[in-house]
């Protein structure tokens, strides 16, 4: 495939190769189609499977799918810090499994209903972004707050 580019104001034709026509494409993409798995926010953030699973083989099954959840979060911002006040979102999900509603480090409760706070790392900048987390990776949210042990 032939790219046209600009190099000091002058039109230039480059080639790419398959692979980079489908890197181009990739980067293209809406990063909700492009992080749908672990690997891919991995990948995106930069840290290989190997990496990750050497950085993590001492946590309890619980501490790594909080990694795993961070990792995903810093992915789908897009690398981007969330600030002082600005909006955090955070995903909804509805638990598959009976257990206790809040694995927070801060809960509140009442009568029908049991809230907890997060923080940044595992918060997201908009609230469709967090709606498609909540949905793409409960199984890492329940490993999260409703460990086996």
């Amino acid at each position: 495939m032939k790219l046209e580019v600009y190099v000091n104001g002058q039109p230039t034709e480059i080639l790419l190769t398959a692979t980079q026509v489908d890197q181009v494409k990739k980067f293209n993409m809406p990063i909700m189609d492009r992080i749908q798995t672990l690997l891919d926010a991995l990948d995106y953030n930069g840290e290989t499977m190997e990496q990750f699973n050497w950085r993590t083989e001492r946590d309890t099954d619980q501490q790594k799918a909080d990694k795993e959840w961070e990792a995903i979060c810093l992915a789908l911002r897009e690398g981007k810090e969330l600030e002082m006040g600005a909006k955090w979102y955070y995903p909804y999900a509805l638990k598959p499994e009976a257990g206790s509603g809040s694995g927070f480090s801060y809960g509140g409760y009442g009568c029908a209903y049991v809230c907890s706070g997060v923080g940044a790392r595992h918060s997201l900048d908009t609230s469709e972004k967090a709606i498609y987390a909540g949905k793409q990776f409960i199984s890492i949210l329940t490993r999260r707050f409703s460990p086996k042990n």
